[in-house]
């Protein structure tokens, strides 16, 4: 989270998510857990995400991976990130499966997320489940493989059911058709 960086790191989101996780005990009060990367939260990294219905998007030094991390585990991404795009954010509508919290709202967090109604909740999920294979990288043999390993996991099935990453699209088939609609808009705008 970067407690003990400078001032200017994450634009202050992440110190800001934890001061305020820290002072209103959102541990206890609403069990959102704001590690340190310390091993607190027990088990991994992929593991805590996994576990997690939703999951913090905030910038590190610049835009962070943990949008894509979200989505791969099937976590409902929160990005508190004012005026920046996430990634895909012009092919994909990431309203349909995540969050947006503005930077003066991150005191408001656990209730923003409580006023969720479950079933967009579960809504949100189904969709990233249509969407996850966009943010991974399955062209190649070794990183389809790593791929099947992954999906294979008893957890990862329970969270994303009708993924098979060999099916679909992945991040480099989404870039390309991201790039694609930008020449032909800009050949358009050439055009008028």
């Amino acid at each position: 989270m970067g407690a003990h960086r400078q001032p200017w790191y994450s634009r202050g989101i992440r110190q800001a998510v934890l001061r305020a996780a820290a002072d209103n005990d959102w541990k206890s009060r609403y069990r959102i857990y704001v590690g340190q990367g310390d091993g607190e939260l027990g088990g991994t990294y992929s593991e805590g995400l996994a576990r997690s219905t939703f999951c913090l998007v905030a910038p590190g030094d610049g835009w962070s991976s943990r949008a894509e991390d979200a989505v791969l585990h099937g976590c409902i991404p929160v990005v508190v990130m004012d005026r920046v795009h996430a990634v895909f954010e012009s092919v994909l509508n990431w309203d349909l499966f995540s969050v947006r919290v503005a930077e003066a709202e991150v005191e408001r967090l656990p209730e923003i997320l409580a006023a969720i109604p479950e079933d967009k909740v579960k809504r949100m999920q189904a969709r990233l489940s249509k969407v996850w294979h966009r943010f991974a990288y399955a062209s190649g043999g070794l990183l389809r493989a790593g791929l099947e390993r992954v999906f294979e996991q008893k957890l990862y099935r329970q969270r994303v059911p009708d993924a098979h990453p060999l099916l679909r699209d992945d991040a480099l088939a989404t870039i390309l058709q991201w790039l694609h609609s930008k020449a032909q808009r800009g050949r358009q705008s050439h055009m008028a």
